[in-house]
């Protein structure tokens, strides 16, 4: 964008009292080599901030792309310290029982967020039944070749 636009936008930002919600973690959304940009942004107005206030906005992990897709979660997180958002592993997909739990717990209802909520709490307990606590394995295997 040219720094005409550039202006054009700031000006329709602030003529319409919008304000840009900003990253919760890094500063930008799509990285190539050395170079680090923020290409995507959440905004909101005035009304929403104030209803609002604990709006987050957090990026995605980058998949087959340089782009980060970002995640606009409204609430309190307060409320959700010990939970740990879900995420997909791709090594799950080389794994021989994950395709069977797939066809088995995916159970489509009416309403998607409880097919995925459902799924989701399946995925949780087929992975800690499988792998177990990856980072306490790791922490240990890597204890162990500290005293090698």
């Amino acid at each position: 964008m040219s720094c005409g636009g550039c202006a054009l936008f700031q000006d329709v930002m602030v003529c319409n009292g919008l304000k840009d919600l900003g990253l919760k973690d890094m500063n930008f959304t799509w990285s190539r080599g050395d170079t680090f940009e923020q290409l995507d942004s959440a905004i909101c107005n005035e009304i929403w901030s104030r209803f609002n206030p604990d709006t987050l906005v957090f990026q995605l992990l980058k998949i087959k792309s340089d782009h980060r897709p970002i995640l606009i979660e409204i609430g309190n997180r307060d409320n959700k310290k010990d939970e740990l958002p879900f995420r997909f592993f791709v090594g799950w997909l080389s794994h021989q029982s994950f395709t069977n739990l797939v066809r088995n717990e995916w159970v489509a209802s009416n309403c998607l967020p409880d097919t995925i909520a459902y799924f989701i709490e399946k995925v949780k307990l087929w992975n800690k039944k499988t792998f177990g606590n990856i980072f306490a394995t790791r922490k240990h295997v890597l204890g162990r070749l500290k005293g090698v």
